[in-house]
């Protein structure tokens, strides 16, 4: 019988073999050990610590431990050892490497980002002097408190910590889609900035900013600004003896260069890199075989927001590897197929096949020039994401994105109050919508990923506007590569009732605008929520179908006929109300477009008018004069009579429900339904709905 020796470490147990035991030692100890000499700088002697002998001794066997705990499907005993050892060494990002690595394993990338926070906060030192707070935000002091320790010392945390927070930021990308990944983008990037506050010669902070913005789209145009941190890296590692991780500033200043268009200047740092690393490398061999008229077009494929979406791997441990990887950072996989942009260390991934997040990218990539432009709206293309073109559309999707643009930029409330006061009335709820949408993804990522502040914060941009705030949260959950229903509810949960309810609404709206199938998005969720929030949810995808599909007949009645009977009432409702909400300056399209709900059964247009009625009440709780006057610009005197009528049912059933007690969406909607079927007006949309066919 061979011995075993039984580990033991905080909550971790786990029997091994020696000789497996000593396997992992001796595969540990050797991505530990170095012989290289390291400079004065912080990454210099971030380094050399993490190298010493004498931390190596101490971290080989917890890394064996975790490594061994996570091996054997004990993936959160395998966190918290490290967490443990982490605690007492914050800096060391070979230990920090890890860690991340086994969170990511275990879909837990929140639990890094919260770990590594509460030991940044917990090392800065609380300001001598309480902030002057502006009259908006009395409590600034309190909120700058929670990012501070009255008990720690200057000068504040080491480097190694920010290094190990701002790669988790980047760990996170994946999951939460093409919007939120500009935030955790930013985020990282103020690690990395914080730790050139302290020493601007900082090799691994410049590397890791350049790294984050030459990542961004073009249209942000932060690609000369990537160049400038490579190019610093450069110099200094050009300053001390050469390393195997040398390798990727001149790869990626030469990327970064041929995105520019100067394909001569990515050749020669290319070249650069092969007389200073002492010969030809496989990545820079490969670059430097492709024609210069075709270099631009091939590093963009490889840069491409369209393949970030996947897995991006940060492992950094080339940072301490004694030998160069033959290959760091190719543009093509061994298909010969673009790949997924790999991580700080240079990783790269397969393309991932063509799909719904890889469109939304394209899509925005391709429109967001428009899409800053309220001129240029219309010449937005919405077939890119599998929607019309239709009249309107292009200004809807302008205001969210200038919405939610002020929230990635952290606008002053202030200037978004005033942004918003000066919008168009027609405009002004898409950008309210953009705000929420914003706001939540500002708050999913951070430290903490709490949406207990959304209504406090919010509320500082008109209250009467806040159904739209909260639907613009849920289309945020709803635009995630992939929808975990688990966490969105816990998420949610944070939320009031009514808050949820719309939250939900707007989940569905954006799952059935973005996702390719509707069967395999919208109709899979709906089937899994409670009841009262698969309701609102179908409802949101109703509205969304007017977006898609506007008036093909024959794609919304199979979207429609796709979902679960109990659910068709609620999306025929939400396809009324898309159309009342949007189409408030041309009220004539309410009419134009009930001939299909008609035409299904009296029911379904009954439904249509309840969503009808709901989007105009709505559209009058925020700007009464405005929709008063839209109503009246309809060519017919049928929808002049008809949308103040449906107007008054919506007001009716809202004082009703409010006088019951709160207003959730649903309850709402019941009780227009019941004003639209046997309200005081019944007969008069009985007979709407028997004159539209003749």
């Amino acid at each position: 019988m061979r011995p075993v020796l039984s580990l033991v470490e905080g909550n971790g147990l786990r029997n091994l073999t020696l000789a497996g035991v000593l396997a992992i030692f001796a595969i540990l100890s050797s991505c530990s050990r170095n012989d290289q000499t390291f400079g004065t700088s912080a990454s210099e002697r971030t380094l050399a610590m993490v190298t010493a002998v004498a931390l190596t001794n101490e971290r080989t066997p917890v890394l064996a431990q975790a490594q061994a705990l996570a091996d054997g499907g004990k993936g959160s005993e395998a966190l918290d050892a490290l967490e443990t050892y982490l605690t007492g060494h914050p800096d060391d990002i070979i230990a920090g490497n890890l860690y991340r690595k086994l969170a990511v394993k275990s879909n837990l990338y929140d639990r890094p980002i919260r770990f590594f926070v509460a030991i940044v906060n917990n090392l800065t030192p609380c300001p001598k002097e309480p902030p002057v707070c502006p009259d908006n935000d009395k409590d600034c002091g309190k909120k700058e408190a929670e990012h501070c320790s009255p008990t720690a010392q200057p000068p504040g945390p080491p480097s190694g910590i920010r290094y190990n927070l701002a790669f988790a930021y980047i760990d996170k990308i994946p999951v939460v889609g093409p919007m939120g990944a500009g935030f955790l983008s930013k985020r990282s990037i103020e690690q990395f900035k914080k730790a050139l506050d302290e020493d601007k010669d900082d090799w691994i902070a410049n590397y890791g900013v350049g790294m984050n913005y030459l990542h961004w789209p073009d249209y942000f145009e932060k690609n000369d600004t990537s160049i400038t941190y490579f190019e610093r890296a450069i110099a200094l590692q050009e300053a001390r003896p050469g390393r195997p991780s040398d390798i990727l500033a001149y790869v990626r200043l030469g990327d970064a260069l041929a995105k520019a268009g100067n394909a001569e200047g990515a050749r020669e740092a290319w070249k650069r890199g092969e007389v200073r690393l002492g010969g030809k490398h496989g990545d820079i061999t490969e670059r430097l075989d492709i024609d210069p008229a075709h270099l631009k077009e091939a590093v963009l494929d490889a840069y491409n927001p369209n393949n970030s979406i996947g897995a991006i791997n940060t492992d950094i441990s080339i940072l301490w590897a004694e030998k160069m990887p033959e290959r760091v950072f190719s543009l093509r996989n061994p298909e010969g197929r673009p790949v997924v942009i790999g991580g700080v260390g240079g990783q790269s991934l397969p393309e991932r096949k063509t799909n719904s997040e890889a469109r939304m990218f394209n899509w925005f990539r391709d429109n967001l020039p428009l899409l800053l432009n309220r001129e240029n709206a219309d010449k937005i293309d919405m077939s890119g994401i599998g929607a019309t073109s239709g009249e309107g559309a292009g200004i809807i999707a302008y205001n969210m994105i200038k919405g939610f643009m002020t929230q990635f930029r952290g606008d002053k409330p202030d200037a978004v109050i005033d942004a918003l006061a000066k919008a168009p009335s027609y405009d002004r709820p898409f950008f309210h919508e953009g705000v929420g949408m914003g706001m939540a993804t500002a708050l999913d990522t951070s430290a903490d990923g709490s949406l207990a502040p959304f209504a406090a914060q919010i509320a500082a941009f008109d209250p009467k506007f806040d159904r739209l705030h909260y639907a613009g949260l849920g289309m945020w959950y709803g635009l995630a590569p992939t929808v975990n229903l688990v966490r969105v509810r816990n998420k949610l949960g944070e939320l009031d009732l009514r808050g949820q309810f719309y939250a939900y609404e707007g989940m569905g709206f954006a799952v059935t605008l973005f996702k390719d199938s509707v069967e395999a998005g919208a109709v899979d969720l709906v089937q899994r929520l409670p009841y009262a929030s698969g309701s609102t949810f179908a409802h949101g995808a109703g509205r969304a179908l007017w977006i898609k599909h506007g008036d093909d007949f024959a794609a919304v009645n199979k979207a429609i006929a796709a979902f679960p009977e109990q659910f068709r009432p609620d999306m025929h409702a939400g396809f009324g109300m898309g159309v009342a909400f949007t189409r408030i300056d041309k009220p004539d399209a309410i009419l134009a477009q009930i001939r299909p709900f008609r035409q299904e059964s009296p029911a379904a247009c009954l439904d249509y008018l309840t969503g009808a009625a709901m989007g105009l009440a709505i559209r009058y709780q925020t700007d009464p004069s405005y929709t008063r006057d839209s109503m009246k610009s309809g060519k017919s005197q049928q929808i002049r009579l008809l949308a103040p009528t449906l107007l008054q049912a919506g007001l009716d059933a809202l004082t009703e429900t409010q006088q019951a007690g709160v207003e959730m969406h649903k309850n709402w909607r019941a009780a227009i339904h019941n004003q639209v079927t046997s309200g005081p007006a019944a007969a008069s949309f009985k007979k709407t709905c028997e004159e539209t066919t003749r």
